[in-house]
């Protein structure tokens, strides 16, 4: 975890600096870069996995290949999947004890706490946090996996899956924001992201927009595209139809 200076007393670099964090022990810590490659490294593996695949695919009566969107697709829902399942399911299952624990996903949610301390609250976890982040972990994860493979078979089914997974993201990130910016309002906070997150830009830009803009960007495009895909089906539906009668 980075090194940030502080002169408040109690001994952590997280904001609110009133925030209360019973054992936290900044040795319990990594530097940050080695806690930003602890992250991506192995998510690059993942997605890199998942592009292999997604190249060697073939669907279709001809046999063809998937198209550059399709592949995005199925990397994104894999590193989807695993995010939500793992890290996030990490969160909940350890929801209230992370602050001073020395477990690597700890020290890494430690690190995107700096942008949202809302995660490291104890001894009872947020209520609007850890119900999304549950919602994610039991619904979301797994729909994303089932979603990379009906997109990598092409099945006709997937732009349901793809259309409730992009819903589902656009109503936790929004809601994240959200709430984020009530709070900024109710309380006075000098910048829209709320009490909770350090003022630096590295914490306000690049870890809370930064890893959260991606989800309501790519969200969109799904929706578009599976709207596309249902007329299309729809339109050749008929026309198969029309030709039978």
């Amino acid at each position: 975890m980075a090194d940030h200076s502080r002169t408040s007393a109690t001994q952590h670099p997280y904001y609110p600096t009133s925030l209360a964090l019973p054992g936290y022990d900044p040795a319990n810590a990594m530097s940050q870069g080695r806690a930003l490659a602890t992250f991506f490294i192995p998510m690059t593996v993942i997605v890199g996995a998942a592009w292999l695949w997604a190249r060697r695919v073939k669907v279709g009566t001809l046999g063809g290949g998937l198209s550059s969107w399709e592949r995005f697709l199925v990397m994104w829902y894999v590193m989807c999947s695993a995010l939500h399942i793992f890290f996030e399911g990490y969160y909940v299952t350890h929801a209230g004890t992370m602050h001073s624990s020395p477990d690597a996903f700890s020290i890494l949610w430690r690190e995107y706490a700096l942008a949202d301390s809302r995660y490291l609250l104890t001894p009872h976890p947020d209520p609007f946090v850890f119900s999304v982040e549950l919602f994610t972990v039991l619904f979301v994860g797994p729909a994303c996996a089932l979603a990379a493979y009906l997109t990598g078979r092409r099945h006709p089914g997937r732009y349901v899956v793809q259309a409730g997974i992009a819903t589902a993201h656009l109503c936790g990130v929004t809601s994240y924001f959200g709430t984020a910016m009530v709070e900024s309002w109710e309380d006075g906070s000098a910048g829209w992201y709320g009490r909770w997150c350090r003022p630096e830009k590295v914490f306000v830009w690049g870890y809370l927009v930064g890893l959260n803009l991606p989800w309501l960007i790519v969200s969109l495009a799904v929706l578009w595209g599976a709207w596309r895909g249902v007329i299309e089906n729809a339109r050749v539906g008929g026309e198969v139809r029309t030709k039978r009668e």
